[in-house]
């Protein structure tokens, strides 16, 4: 727990937390607009219009950003050497500093839960019990698949410092390209999308069908294998990486 403490210390010196709910909060404004376009407002419809700006515009590149930075924080601060020194090794370091992250975007999946149910509130939609189970569910699953979705990312950029910033335009030109592949009925085959599958997404709002079916978890389990596989080549136990210049 201290650990997590002094991780999510580090992420507030660098303003990353007030740059993350800034943008939590405009997505959601941004929801609230492209659901209520035409006067009709329902709680599905604003989940799914959710779901889909945090697949093209929020988590993969949130994600990236922030456990990047954690990882590149050890090149920064030239803590490297007292890790190795601990008997620390990459894989370990890396593996922690994921942890952080996965932590870090529950938070986050959280704080969105409660803007979207104050966004709710405000337009007065009625809704059950039930229904907002399901809404904190859905955007946790969600935020879940988004982070498997880029640990081959997170992992390959850690390899050198401010590698992360490369990665984060990756991250950031598969969400564009999520916007064109996803209605075209590759949203189960492709990983930044896949978490749409998963929670059956309304596809008709961007000219595509329901997305359903089992790819999706498919995809993800395919991604999360190889993560674990380039975790293991690029970060073997018997050699500190980070130390070589």
């Amino acid at each position: 727990m201290m650990y997590l403490l002094a991780e999510f210390q580090k992420i507030k010196r660098n303003n990353t937390i007030f740059i993350v709910i800034v943008a939590t909060f405009f997505i959601n404004l941004m929801s609230v607009f492209q659901t209520n376009y035409d006067g009709k407002f329902s709680l599905r419809e604003y989940a799914d219009v959710l779901l889909w700006n945090h697949s093209c515009f929020l988590y993969p590149v949130m994600i990236t950003l922030i456990c990047g930075y954690l990882i590149d924080l050890e090149y920064k601060n030239n803590t490297l050497k007292n890790i190795y020194l601990a008997a620390i090794n990459s894989r370990t370091l890396i593996c922690a500093k994921l942890f952080v992250g996965f932590c870090f975007i529950l938070i986050i999946a959280i704080l969105e839960f409660v803007c979207s149910t104050i966004g709710v509130i405000c337009c007065h939609i009625e809704v059950f019990g039930e229904s907002v189970v399901y809404f904190l569910v859905q955007q946790i699953v969600f935020a879940v698949c988004s982070f498997i979705s880029v640990l081959p990312i997170i992992i390959s950029g850690a390899q050198k410092e401010n590698g992360y910033l490369f990665g984060s335009l990756v991250a950031a030109f598969l969400e564009i390209c999520g916007i064109f592949l996803a209605p075209r009925g590759l949203c189960g085959y492709y990983a930044i999308t896949a978490g749409l599958e998963i929670l059956n997404f309304n596809g008709e709002m961007v000219g595509g069908t329901l997305f359903s079916g089992n790819q999706g978890e498919v995809t993800l389990a395919i991604t999360l294998g190889l993560s674990v596989l380039l975790l293991y080549i690029l970060c073997p136990k018997n050699r500190n990486y980070m130390l070589e210049k």
